[in-house]
C-alpha cells in the first residue's frame, strides 16, 4: 500500500515509519546531510523548507557547516561579481560563477578543518588557483563537460582565508564552497532551492536573463547526475511543481508530452539507486487551479499532469506529500484565494484571468506543509509557523548563561553562541555540558563608516530608556561608506522585532548562527530578520554579524530597537585594547 499525506484532517503519522522515519538519530554520532532542491515561494519567515531547517537542527544538533552558493554571493543572482559573470547551468544550484583574467580573486573567510570547492569542466575551460592561508593549490582543467567536480582541503582547525584566482586566459566555472569541521556532529543542510526554478533546469539549459552571460548547453544527463553526484546525502527534500506546470505548458510542451516524467523518474531512480530517501512536497497549485486559467486550459491541464506524474512515483524510498490537496477548493476558487493568496485580485473564474499575485501562498497557506513535513519527518508539530518567533522562543529557553553576557556594552567581551567553529560537538550536547563557549572579540575601530557612529550618539542622547537602558527604534537607518571587498563586523544589542537588509552585501551571522534566533541567510540572501522576544520587557540579544561586501558605496539598512551598535572592519572580531 502506498501511503500519501493529504494535510490537516487527515491522520498526521509519519508515513515512513517509526518516530525517527529518516534515522535523524545518525547526526547524534556523526553528520548526517540534507539536501533541499526546487524553488521557494515565500519570504523566509513563511517558508516550510527554511523553517524545516531550523528545526530539524534545533532537534537533532546543527554540525555548523558554512556553505556558499556562488551563483548568488555578494546578495544578487543577476549582477557582475567583481568581474565574475553568472551563469545558468545544469548543475546543483542553477547559477555559477564563470571567472577570467580580467576577474578580480574572490576573497573569503572560512571555519573549519575541511573545504570542499566545487567546480565544473567544461572544453573552454582551464586551471585556475586555489590559495589556503598563503599556499597556493592548482584546482580545475578543461574537457568533457562535468558539473560538481569536487577539490577537498584538509587544513588546521579555526578561521582560514580562501583565495580563488582566475585562470590567465580562458575561463573557470565555480559552483559551490562548503566548510566544515569533519568530526563534527549534527546536521549538514545544502540549500540548492532558487526562486523560479525547475527540474527542466537541469535537463535543458536556462535561457539568459537580466546581465547572466549565455550559458553551455547540458549535456547528456549531466544535470541530473549532478544532482545525483552531491556527495554523501542522507535525504533529499524535493518541491519541483509550480514553475515546472508553467514551463511549455501547451500540449505539445515539456509536461504534457512526457518530458517532466521522464526526468523525474530519472532524478528519483537515481536516488532509490543510493538508498537516499525523498520527500516530495507537491506545491499548491495557486492560479493553476482555475480550469480556463489565463484564457486557456494548459496551466490547468499541465498542472494536474505533473501531480498524476509526481503522486504515481510514491512508494520505494519516495514519499510524497500532497500539499496542494491538502488545502485545494476546486468548488470555491473565490474562496481558495481569498484564504491563501491575498495579494491576487479581480478574479474571473469563468475567463481565468486575475490581477496581482496568484501564485505565491501567505503563512495560512504554508501552514499545511508544516505539518505534513513535521508529520513525515517524525517532528513535533509546530504550534507557531514563524520561523523568526520559534528561533526567539528556543533561544530564550536556554540558560541565561549560555545566552552571552547581557549586561556589558558592544565595546566588551561577551560570549556568543555563534562560535563554535572548532567545536567537535553538535549544538544540543553543547548547551546541556556548557562547555566549548568560545569567546568573541568585538571594538568600534571603523569610525569611517558614516552612521554607525549616529547610532551610537543618537542612543546615549535619546530621553527614552527601559530596564536595559537607553535605546533608539531604528527603521531602515541607513549606513554606508564600506570600502570594497573588504569584510565587516556588525555587533548589536538589539531586541524586539528587526532585520538587516543589505544592497551588495554577502550577509553572514557569525560563524554559522544558530541558535540565534535569525531566519537563516542561505544562498547570499542579503536579508536577515529577528524576532527577539518582546522589546523593553525581554533582555536585549548581543550578536555578531559578519558583512561581505561586493562593491563600494553599497548601503546598510537596520530596523530593530538598538541599545548599543559598533561596525569593525576585520576578517575576524578583533578584543578592544584596555
Amino acid at each position: 500500500m502506498i501511503e500519501i499525506g493529504l494535510g490537516i484532517g487527515a491522520a498526521l503519522t509519519p508515513i515512513a515509519g517509526g518516530d525517527d522515519p529518516f534515522n535523524f538519530r545518525k547526526a547524534l554520532a556523526g553528520r548526517y546531510r540534507i539536501g533541499l532542491f526546487g524553488t521557494s515561494l515565500a519570504q523566509l519567515n513563511i517558508s516550510t523548507m527554511q523553517k524545516f531547517k531550523e528545526d530539524v537542527r534545533a532537534k537533532w544538533g546543527d554540525a555548523g557547516a558554512q556553505s556558499q552558493l556562488y551563483g548568488g554571493i555578494g546578495g544578487s543572482y543577476d549582477n557582475v561579481y567583481q568581474g565574475w559573470h553568472r551563469q545558468y547551468f545544469g548543475g546543483a544550484g542553477t547559477i555559477r560563477l564563470r571567472g577570467r583574467s580580467t576577474s578580480t580573486p574572490i576573497r573569503e573567510i572560512v571555519y573549519g578543518d575541511q573545504i570542499d570547492l566545487f567546480w565544473s569542466r567544461e572544453i573552454d575551460a582551464e586551471g585556475f588557483t586555489v590559495t589556503i592561508d598563503g599556499i597556493s593549490h592548482p584546482v580545475g582543467e578543461g574537457g568533457a563537460q562535468a558539473y560538481g567536480m569536487l577539490a577537498r582541503f584538509a587544513v588546521d582547525p579555526g578561521p582560514h582565508e580562501l583565495i580563488i584566482t582566475p585562470p590567465a586566459s580562458g575561463y573557470c566555472y565555480i559552483e559551490r564552497r562548503l566548510s566544515r569541521r569533519v568530526a563534527a556532529l549534527g546536521v549538514e543542510v545544502e540549500d540548492f532551492t532558487l526562486g523560479g526554478s525547475t527540474l527542466r533546469d537541469a535537463v535543458t539549459l536556462r535561457s539568459k536573463t537580466g546581465n547572466l552571460v549565455d550559458g553551455i548547453a547540458i549535456a547528456g544527463d549531466n544535470g541530473i547526475d549532478a544532482l545525483h553526484g552531491i556527495p554523501e546525502l542522507d535525504l533529499a527534500v524535493i518541491t519541483y511543481t509550480v514553475n515546472d506546470a508553467g514551463t511549455q505548458a501547451s500540449a505539445d510542451g515539456w509536461v504534457r508530452r512526457g518530458g517532466f516524467a521522464t526526468a523525474l523518474a530519472k532524478l528519483l531512480d537515481g536516488f532509490r539507486a543510493a538508498g537516499i530517501p525523498v520527500i516530495y512536497a507537491i506545491e499548491m497549485a495557486g492560479h493553476h487551479i482555475m480550469p480556463n486559467d489565463a484564457g486557456n486550459a494548459n496551466f490547468h491541464t499541465a498542472y494536474n499532469r505533473l501531480k498524476a506524474d509526481i503522486l504515481a512515483q510514491a512508494g520505494d524510498g519516495v514519499f510524497v506529500l500532497d500539499w496542494d490537496g491538502a488545502n485545494r477548493q476546486d468548488a470555491d476558487i473565490a474562496a481558495y484565494a481569498a484564504a491563501y493568496y491575498p495579494g491576487a485580485s479581480n478574479l474571473n473564474i469563468a475567463a481565468g484571468t486575475y490581477s496581482g499575485d496568484f501564485i505565491h501562498p501567505n503563512a495560512a497557506g504554508y501552514r499545511a506543509l508544516d505539518d505534513l513535513l513535521s508529520a513525515q519527518a517524525g517532528m513535533p508539530i509546530p504550534h507557531d509557523s514563524n520561523i523568526s518567533r520559534r528561533a526567539a522562543a528556543r533561544y530564550r529557553s536556554f540558560p541565561r548563561e549560555l545566552r552571552g553576557d547581557h549586561t556589558v556594552t558592544v565595546d566588551a567581551v561577551a560570549k556568543n553562541l555563534t562560535a563554535m567553529a572548532s567545536s567537535a560537538q553538535p549544538l544540543v550536547p553543547t548547551l546541556i555540558e556548557g562547555s566549548r563557549l568560545a569567546p568573541v572579540f568585538i571594538d568600534d575601530t571603523a569610525s569611517t563608516i558614516v552612521g554607525a557612529t549616529a547610532i551610537r550618539s543618537d542612543i546615549a542622547a535619546s530621553p527614552n530608556a527601559d530596564a536595559f537602558g537607553k535605546y533608539v527604534d531604528l527603521s531602515s537607518f541607513g549606513v554606508w561608506g564600506f570600502a570594497t571587498g573588504q569584510n565587516y563586523w556588525l555587533t548589536f544589542k538589539m531586541n524586539g522585532n528587526g532585520n538587516i537588509r543589505a544592497n551588495g552585501f554577502g550577509i553572514r551571522i557569525c560563524l554559522d548562527g544558530r541558535p540565534m534566533p535569525f531566519t537563516d541567510p542561505a544562498n547570499g540572501r542579503t536579508s536577515i530578520s529577528w524576532q527577539a522576544g518582546t522589546a523593553g520587557i525581554d533582555e536585549p540579544i548581543l550578536v555578531a554579524v559578519q558583512l561581505q561586501t561586493s562593491a563600494e558605496g553599497q548601503t546598510l539598512n537596520l530596523s530593530g530597537r538598538a541599545y548599543d551598535l559598533a561596525i569593525t572592519r576585520s576578517d575576524f572580531p578583533l578584543l578592544l585594547a584596555a
